[in-house]
C-alpha cells in the first residue's frame, strides 16, 4: 500500500500505529513524505484503503492507495541539471565538499579513478591545481 503525504514530523511508532488501523502489517519501508506498507493479507490492505485513506497524522492528511508496479506508472522525464548562477550546466561533474584542509588531494583524485573503473566508467582527472583550489 501507498501512503502519502506522510508528516515528516511523525514518528516511525506514530505511523505503524496508525498504519496498523487498517489490518495487520507485515512490513513498513518509509520514505521522506511517503511510505510503503505490505499487510499480511489482501483483505487487510482493502480495508487499510477504506479506514485510513484521508486520515490526518501530525496535522497533515494522508493519502492511501494500493501500490502501482513500476510498469504501470507514467514516465517521469529525466531532470536536466538547473544552472548555478552564471556557471555552465555540467552533467558529468562530481562536487566534494567539507573535507579537512589536511585532506590529501591526490589520494580522493586516486579513489574517484580506481572507483569509477570498478563500476565500468573511465575518468577524466581534473588538473591537480584544480583538485587542491576545491579543496582549499
Amino acid at each position: 500500500m501507498y501512503f502519502g503525504g506522510v508528516a515528516r514530523e511523525a514518528t516511525d511508532d506514530e505511523f505503524k500505529a496508525v498504519a496498523a488501523r487498517g489490518g495487520r502489517i507485515a512490513a513498513v519501508e518509509r520514505r521522506r513524505g511517503y511510505a510503503y506498507v505490505t499487510y499480511a493479507t489482501i483483505a487487510d490492505a482493502d480495508a487499510a484503503v477504506a479506514a485510513l485513506n484521508g486520515i490526518e497524522l501530525a496535522g497533515r492528511k494522508m493519502t492511501v492507495e494500493k501500490s502501482k508496479p513500476a510498469a504501470d506508472r507514467p514516465e517521469r522525464p529525466a531532470r536536466e541539471p538547473a544552472p548555478i548562477g552564471d556557471r555552465p550546466v555540467h552533467k558529468n561533474r562530481i562536487v566534494v565538499r567539507n573535507l579537512p584542509r589536511e585532506f590529501d588531494a591526490d589520494a580522493l583524485q586516486k579513489s574517484f579513478i580506481r572507483e569509477c573503473a570498478a563500476l565500468g566508467r573511465a575518468v577524466r582527472p581534473a588538473c591537480s591545481v584544480r583538485w587542491r583550489w576545491l579543496l582549499g
